[in-house]
């Protein structure tokens, strides 16, 4: 019996080794130049992945798959490796003809599988010489069987029947893996994955209009590299960087088996031991992000979780949702593209077996761009592979509630990933019914139950600590009631901290005011105990005089987070525009004179918007004001702004007509467009769409509209001298004809004809005396290329 399984091995491996044999005849002719190269690339990939294969379920070892010995996964798997060899019955369906003699053949064919190919043919003909003595009559067959790959090379002449051929190869090979997929620790590395330990000489790595050539593991790490920024994008850790991180007296607690009474599950014990998923749960404004940062960067964590591992690589990939942010920040591709980017990032030689697709891609790819992202169903794959791996994960995932489409879509994601044995998960939100259902028979903690300790630990030292507290609590005849003040603050807060930050705020006010006992005890009495009331009390607070800016910036705050737009609003950008009071006639380049003068003027804005915003608006850094944001104190408070009847309040009503905040956003994009760390092209195209807006929502007067374009007509002038436009339109359109900058004063014309805006159209071609000049115009494009593509707007 152990004889006729040998003799099946060899069978097969005989199979597979004419099969290698003839995807090792077929090149590409040099004389299709660039494709060439391409295809003999893609074709050099897919020999690495077969050959991948043939490693991972050891097909020419004397330990090989038992899986490939017998039964149907043995019998359907020679049947693919046979259809793969039948290739050669239709090779010429595939644009490929014989090789001639005077045929020019492009180089470079092997490059990348030629040692892994080396190493399985010398194991073959190892196994073919130990197998003689078996049974030498299938041996007798196996050498007198030639495969007509053998005989002839072929090569390439049709670049789409070449790469229908790839398509049909890479179907084979995707097959052979779905049916002896990896199991547990017989991870082999992946396809290149080892060529820190292969001699391989050169990689070529493929650009649009030239072949660069990279040595071995340099070359990879390239690669490694043009994958992972792929999977990158701009706000990947922008979330979790802006939570304020927690107070320095507070949290300490979750490390510390909880009592009997307290009813929440040992987290400590779960990091250590435990498996599947640990919900923390908890209202609006309890502490959940503030929690999950905590244990993502606290090394207590890791110690916990180093335990659960016993040895074993441990990963802590982490994301925080942010329903505030730009779409990746609240979507599930935003999720998986950055826990794929964490775990990969921690060990790049897992690429090429957890996204075997997009590393293909990688190695062919002419640009970053050109790489497309994992589909869903790869993601999953990806994860079910890592779940097979020597590896341990605990995945952090912040505001489930915070996804921006069906919250079971999620809740699916992370039902998925809990399967795996190797793989456990820390999720956090607020106790919505879907989560309800979904996790609270999973170990859980809930935040309002487990917070009021750190409550009054934060009151006492934030508040405590103050000198005008200090000298109350000093005095005989105020030292309790200053005491009840802080007791009836913990009180009132219920477990939700941003609650007790606000009624914190609230009370500085008045130590700053030199309130008497009496006088903070009615401001604590006058404190709502719901938020959305705690804020309306908050902007009640604002100096009468001061409450129409404060409505202003509140606005104008609020149609940003609003709007699918990308980007937070820079504080910088803000303060040039605050400065005009909003005038955009007033608004001018920024010379030398105002960048001195920048940082002062930030300080200034920021005092601003504290005092006639009640504390609803903060800046994201004091120590940098030049890259600082300006956002919201927290979700809710965008919540509260979003409910029927918030913007009728008296206290946020906007009195001033001229008022526009789309205007206003323009005009902070266009002074953000001039400051350093951003690209100014990409700044422009936001302030122009926020000017679309202006105009397509806000009914302004054409005279209005017509002073900002020219307003600004220099900024864009300036974006133009450095090309910043010309980065913009290639990406949308080649031009045939030569490039032609606008004359200056067409620039006002285009952004008008992009903007569809008739009436202004007709004013400034009148104005410039351009209506006979319309028919003689040599511009970069024709202006009705302009009026149907809009590559500015």
């Amino acid at each position: 019996e152990a004889a006729g399984l040998v003799v099946g091995v060899i069978a097969l491996a005989g199979i597979f080794n004419d099969c290698l044999e003839g995807l090792s005849h077929i090149s590409a002719l040099r004389s299709m130049r660039h494709d060439a190269e391409l295809l003999n690339t893609k074709l050099d990939v897919e020999k690495a992945l077969f050959l991948q294969w043939a490693e991972r379920v050891r097909l020419v070892q004397s330990d090989c798959d038992r899986r490939l010995l017998s039964g149907s996964t043995a019998q359907t798997v020679e049947k693919i490796l046979r259809q793969m060899r039948q290739l050669t019955d239709i090779i010429s369906e595939y644009g490929l003809r014989p090789q001639r003699s005077d045929d020019d053949v492009a180089s470079g064919a092997n490059l990348i599988s030629g040692p892994r190919m080396l190493d399985f043919t010398n194991s073959f003909e190892r196994l073919q010489v130990g197998a003689r003595n078996t049974d030498s009559e299938v041996m007798a067959v196996r050498q007198k069987r030639l495969s007509v790959f053998s005989k002839v090379r072929w090569v390439a002449l049709d670049k789409e029947k070449f790469e229908s051929l790839l398509n049909d190869i890479s179907y084979f090979i995707a097959k052979l893996n779905e049916l002896v997929p990896p199991i547990a620790h017989s991870y082999q590395g992946g396809v290149l994955a080892n060529f820190r330990q292969d001699s391989l000489p050169l990689i070529p790595a493929l650009a649009q209009e030239q072949s660069v050539v990279v040595a071995g593991k340099s070359g990879l790490e390239q690669f490694h590299t043009r994958l992972l920024n792929r999977l990158w994008f701009r706000k990947i850790a922008e979330r979790r960087e802006y939570i304020h991180p927690a107070h320095s007296a507070t949290l300490k607690w979750v490390f510390t088996p909880p009592s009997p009474d307290q009813g929440w599950t040992d987290l400590s014990h779960w990091l250590r031991s435990g498996s599947g998923i640990y919900w923390i749960s908890g209202k609006a404004g309890s502490g959940k992000s503030t929690l999950m940062k905590y244990l993502v960067d606290h090394v207590t964590t890791k110690s916990l979780l180093a335990t659960w591992a016993a040895g074993v690589e441990l990963v802590t990939p982490h994301f925080f949702f942010y329903y505030l942010g730009t779409r990746e920040q609240k979507s599930l591709t935003g999720l998986t593209r950055t826990l794929l980017y964490d775990i990969l990032s921690h060990n790049k030689s897992w690429i090429p077996e957890l996204l075997p697709g997009m590393w293909k891609e990688t190695l062919a790819a002419s640009d970053d761009q050109s790489i497309d992202l994992p589909t869903h169903s790869e993601v999953i794959s990806a994860f079910l592979a890592l779940g097979q791996l020597p590896v341990k994960l605990c995945v952090f995932v912040d505001g489930l509630d915070e996804y921006d489409c069906d919250n079971l879509e999620v809740i699916s994601f992370i039902q998925s990933l809990a399967r795996s044995p190797n793989i456990k998960l820390v999720v956090s939100s607020r106790p919505e019914p879907e989560f309800i259902e979904s996790f609270s028979g999973h170990p859980m903690l809930r935040m309002q139950e487990a917070t009021q300790d750190d409550i009054t630990l934060y009151v006492r030292d934030k508040l405590g600590s103050h000198r005008y507290m200090t000298a109350l609590l000093e005095r005989p005849d105020t030292r309790l009631r200053a005491l009840g003040l802080m007791d009836t603050l913990c009180e009132k807060a219920d477990g939700v901290f941003i609650w007790v930050v606000l009624a914190s705020m609230s009370l500085e006010r008045g130590f700053v005011n030199k309130d008497r006992i009496q006088e903070l005890e009615r401001r604590i009495a006058e404190l709502p105990r719901e938020l959305t009331d705690m804020f309306v009390h908050m902007m009640g607070r604002v100096s009468k005089g001061y409450q129409q800016q404060g409505a202003k910036y509140l606005r104008i705050c609020f149609d940003s987070v609003q709007n699918e737009r990308p980007g937070y609003l820079r504080l910088a950008g803000f303060a040039l525009v605050d400065r005009n009071h909003q005038n955009h006639a007033a608004c001018s380049l920024v010379d030398e004179n105002m960048m001195e003068g920048l940082g002062n003027l930030c300080e200034d804005f920021a005092g601003r918007l504290n005092s006639r915003c009640g504390g609803l608006l903060e800046i994201t850094s004091r120590e940098e004001f030049l890259i600082s944001e300006v956002v919201f104190f927290h979700r809710t408070v965008v919540e509260f702004l979003q409910t029927e009847g918030a913007w009728d309040l008296d206290l946020l009503q906007i009195r001033d007509a001229s008022f526009n905040s789309h205007l206003a956003l323009s005009s902070i994009w266009m002074y953000t467009a001039q400051l350093p760390f951003l690209t100014s092209g990409w700044c422009i195209g936001v302030a122009l769409k926020w000017l679309s807006d202006a105009l397509t929502m806000g009914q302004q007067p054409v005279d209005t509209v017509i002073s900002f374009i020219l307003t600004w007509q220099d900024v864009l002038l300036h974006a133009e001298s450095e090309q910043v436009f010309r980065n913009i339109t290639s990406a949308n359109t080649t031009n045939r004809g030569k490039e032609r900058v606008p004359v200056p004063d067409e620039i006002g014309l285009v952004i008008v004809i992009e903007l569809g805006i008739v009436e202004i159209f007709d004013f400034y071609a009148q104005r410039h005396g351009l209506t006979e000049h319309l028919h003689r115009r040599r511009g970069r494009y024709p202006l009705v290329y302009h009026a149907l593509y809009r590559p500015f707007v």
